[in-house]
């Protein structure tokens, strides 16, 4: 009867091990950007169009983060945090163990009569709150995967409005060019009539011709570059980019930049600053455990025993330590102390870099700025006033072929470069908030 007690004992401290765990699920808590994208909702139009009409930023985000891998694959990774958190707060399993004594020896031992048999239980007991602060461990480890995962979405965000605003500029390009192309077709025909009537030259037809094809070429490099930004984009979401039609323009305003203090001091909650405080969180996680690992963990066993000479039983207790004087995980403690410095200097490390990254954001937006100011107001009107007058003036005879064709090209390159600096300072301002995680216009 005693016997069966003992073996109903230790299954019941088995079961008991086995219910110590903790099973707490890891939460995300998007950051600012992150939060702000996924909070606009879907309009109508969105919902019910068909995958080569109209693409909206919204709806390319919502794509590439409800099916890109990388983007799954770090949310299976918090979940494998989790359950790795919950396997480090188990107890550990107790240990049965039998022994069978005095038998197959000589004498009144020859036999079994003296045998004596003793079942027991033995279990580790963890001091230094070893297991807690092996969870601790766990845990933290689980909350950077779940801010990787955040950081993850962010720059998938962000790449997603870069290759966004390059396929708004792109199809503005291809408009201008387009445009252009129609204007040489008709001044073309017009150098074909005075040709035949023999006012110019045929070298004069060749010269528009030339000017001509090269429209021709850069429009057919302006859909090649189209073509592969929409497949970059496509490409988020398991795309080829076919299925990726016209995109909605991007509003040409200007941002107005926060001040520049109130940007490097945003700095400090950075997704790359949180990520890199959050390996300090951990080393020192890992330091104290270590620390922990020196205090012996003794075993504490109980059982019973029977002696088969007088038929009789009786319970057996003890306990055993581990003598810490070979090892006292000293090289241990220090490898996770240095960890822990050395986690510390990579923190400085990134708030020095993320300073020094949003200070050249900062100076390139300055100067682009400066740049489409005059663009818009100076050079393109300019540009569009000399080709208005010498065209006209052309009709008159009072300019040549020539000049109409270098004023159309300096017209033509002076708004191609006003989309080229407006692309360049709408990606600077998308880089800036990728690297804040938030939207300028809620600092």
């Amino acid at each position: 009867m005693k016997l069966h007690l003992t073996i109903l004992g230790t299954v019941l401290i088995l079961g008991l091990s086995n219910c110590t765990s903790s099973n707490a699920k890891i939460e995300t808590t998007p950051l600012p950007l992150v939060q702000m994208e996924l909070s606009v909702k879907p309009t109508s139009s969105e919902i019910t169009s068909r995958s080569r009409d109209t693409l909206t930023i919204n709806r390319a985000i919502r794509l590439a983060l409800e099916s890109n891998p990388r983007i799954q694959a770090a949310f299976l990774n918090i979940r494998a945090h989790e359950a790795r958190a919950a396997q480090e707060s188990k107890w550990s399993n107790p240990e049965l163990a039998v022994d069978i004594e005095n038998f197959a020896g000589s004498g009144p031992l020859s036999g079994f009569q003296s045998t004596e048999t003793t079942i027991g239980v033995g279990q580790v007991i963890e001091l230094g709150q070893k297991r807690q602060l092996r969870t601790e461990v766990a845990n933290t480890m689980g909350q950077q995967a779940a801010l990787e995962y955040e950081t993850m979405r962010l720059n998938l965000i962000t790449d997603i409005r870069g290759s966004y605003a390059q396929i708004s500029a792109g199809q503005a390009r291809l408009e201008l060019i387009t445009k252009l192309l129609e204007l040489s077709d008709r001044f073309n025909a017009n150098v074909d009539t005075l040709v035949r009537a023999g006012r110019y030259s045929s070298a004069e037809r060749a010269r528009s011709e030339v000017e001509h094809q090269n429209l021709l070429m850069r429009r057919f490099q302006a859909e090649s570059s189209l073509k592969q930004t929409k497949q970059k984009l496509a490409a988020t979401w398991g795309g080829s980019g076919k299925e990726v039609g016209r995109v909605i323009a991007l509003a040409d305003e200007h941002v107005p930049l926060p001040h520049r203090e109130t940007i490097l001091d945003a700095i400090s909650s950075s997704p790359s600053v949180m990520l890199a405080n959050m390996d300090v969180e951990i080393r020192e996680a890992e330091a104290k455990y270590a620390r922990s690992l020196w205090i012996p963990d003794p075993t504490v066993s109980a059982g019973l025993r029977r002696m088969n000479e007088t038929s009789e039983h009786a319970l057996v207790a003890g306990v055993s330590i581990p003598i810490p004087i070979l090892n006292r995980n000293k090289a241990g403690i220090q490898e996770a102390q240095h960890r822990r410095d050395q986690s510390e200097q990579l923190l400085n490390a990134e708030q020095i870099q993320g300073y020094t990254e949003a200070s050249y954001l900062l100076e390139s937006l300055e100067t682009l700025s400066l740049m489409i100011e005059t663009l818009d107001k100076t050079i393109i009107p300019a540009a569009e006033n000399a080709y208005k007058i010498i065209n006209q003036n052309y009709r008159l005879g009072q300019y040549g072929i020539i000049d109409v064709i270098d004023s159309q090209r300096q017209l033509f390159d002076a708004q191609l470069q006003y989309l080229d600096t407006r692309l360049e300072y709408d990606n600077k301002i998308i880089q800036l908030e990728g690297l804040l995680g938030r939207s300028l216009s809620n600092l």
